[in-house]
């Protein structure tokens, strides 16, 4: 069998780490795998411990801003430990799991540098200025030279691709492999339509998830004496502290902090309405979840949700989403509006086992 290494020194797990233990359960009767992680990314290296491959941790991972740190420090001795992985397992192809272009970008140019074929699997391709992140325009320009190498993109959407080729990455080095979510049979309380429990999933970092705005809508409903709801946050990260502090009903029974958990059954089980307040995303894992289980979406404004999330149930601001809330809680018809015949054609798990197969035999000509 051909050897693949995939590789992702980032310490979360979220995901994008989520759909890299998918692929390799996909590839993994076909291709002798090996991974390359952190050693601090606990969760990751216990999703992937169960599978029958070569789990690799090395002392690095991703810090930001990454681009900086991955053009320094591939010209100091931190690249050996690297390359004397690469060079050991010596991998007909190894794949770099990435958010975004940054993460993991350390290990690529060490690839790159030493002749490996390498390809790119990015679901996130927005540029740091569209996102507001720190020092966009100066990350953008040393991004631009991480995008210059890739010879072999994948990312999740016709949405990221056309963002790829607006990073400057050629058409026909793009492929497409569709997110999928697992069917599994989870109990949910069956006295839906009452859209009293509403949740949030996300890692808490607001600067992508934007989980203040949903401690605003907290605070709105129970300033009205709604005391109706009930409210379910899902997750954890540097912003928990700062979230909980943002919450003026601090005594407030209605609302529960679950920390991170990966059973979707207790995510699921009691959610009337699932709510997504994230400034920018890929295809989310939780939208899909969601829709496969019934439970209404309400999500940001944006061209990436048409299809899955109705316009009417897309929000604008904070008002809006306060309204649609109560809209929905009212007239109860949120699956007049979606085709879920596109959901499950396109984010089948059979449809992913064999597109991922077809994309990776590709690169062996």
């Amino acid at each position: 069998m051909k050897k693949i290494l995939l590789y992702n020194d980032t310490i979360h797990f979220g995901g994008h780490e989520e759909m890299m233990v998918k692929i390799i359960k996909s590839l993994i009767l076909h291709y002798d795998i090996s991974v390359v992680i952190s050693n601090q990314n606990e969760r990751l290296y216990q999703k992937l411990s169960d599978l029958d491959i070569s789990i690799i941790t090395v002392n690095y991972f991703s810090k930001e801003p990454q681009c900086f740190y991955s053009l320094i420090h591939i010209f100091t001795n931190k690249k050996n430990e690297i390359l004397s992985i690469f060079k050991d397992i010596n991998p007909e192809l190894i794949i770099f799991v990435q958010g975004d272009i940054e993460l993991s970008s350390f290990g690529f140019l060490v690839a790159k540098k030493n002749n490996f074929k390498c390809v790119n699997y990015i679901p996130l391709l927005q540029s740091k200025r569209d996102i507001k992140s720190k020092l966009g325009f100066i990350r953008d320009l040393l991004n631009s030279l991480l995008f210059n190498k890739i010879d072999n993109l994948i990312t999740i959407s016709l949405y990221q691709r056309a963002l790829g080729i607006k990073r400057g990455v050629l058409d026909y080095k793009i492929k497409i492999i569709d997110n999928y979510i697992e069917r599994k049979s989870i109990i949910i309380n069956k006295n839906k339509n009452n859209y009293k429990e509403i949740t949030w999933v996300g890692r808490m970092v607001n600067k992508q998830k934007n989980i203040f705005l949903f401690i605003d809508l907290i605070n709105e409903i129970l300033k009205k004496n709604s005391h109706e709801f009930i409210f379910n946050i899902f997750g954890d990260g540097k912003d928990l502290i700062k979230a909980k502090k943002r919450l003026k009903f601090i005594n407030e029974k209605n609302v529960k902090f679950h920390g991170w958990e990966s059973d979707k059954e207790k995510i699921y089980k009691n959610t009337d309405v699932l709510i997504l307040t994230s400034y920018f995303e890929g295809v989310p894992l939780v939208v899909l979840e969601a829709l496969t289980l019934n439970i209404p979406v309400i999500a940001p404004m944006h061209e990436l949700y048409d299809g899955l999330v109705p316009v009417k149930y897309q929000f604008s601001n904070l008002n809006d989403l306060y309204k649609k809330i109560f809209e929905l809680k009212k007239n109860k018809d949120y699956f007049k509006f979606v085709d879920m015949n596109n959901v499950s054609i396109y984010f089948d798990e059979d449809r992913f086992d064999s597109q991922t197969i077809e994309v990776i035999d590709s690169f062996f000509g």
